[in-house]
């Protein structure tokens, strides 16, 4: 089973998110901001991590700063419900989020990405 490390600063979004996710058979974890996903990644290997961009404290374009550089072989799905959401996804990207994706995100079209970061 694969692991994912979900990370957003709303709650309501990573209990929709994470139940999604374990109902297409990933194992999930979660955490609601960089610093604790941080800690998450030291603790615990994960196969794919799945990102907000627009979070206080360590925000993900931070995160995935870091991740590239500590972890360059994690997969990463980046994600933005935020105004400015094409910049950042955009940035994401360019950071070497393996797939970037808007907020709301369907059920059909998160489990085709994260299964999709599998397939690369």
């Amino acid at each position: 089973m694969r692991r994912i490390l979900l990370v957003d600063d709303n709650e309501m979004v990573r209990g929709v998110l994470k139940e999604m996710l374990s109902l297409a058979g990933f194992s999930v974890d979660e955490v609601a901001d960089g610093v604790q996903a941080l800690r998450a990644l030291a603790a615990t290997s994960y196969d794919a991590i799945i990102t907000d961009l627009v979070m206080p404290d360590c925000d993900g374009i931070e995160l995935l700063r870091t991740i590239r550089r500590e972890y360059p072989h994690l997969r990463v799905l980046a994600m933005s419900g935020a105004p400015s959401a094409p910049l950042y996804l955009k940035a994401a990207r360019a950071l070497g989020a393996g797939v970037a994706l808007p907020k709301p995100i369907s059920r059909d079209a998160l489990i085709a990405a994260v299964t999709g970061l599998f397939a690369a």
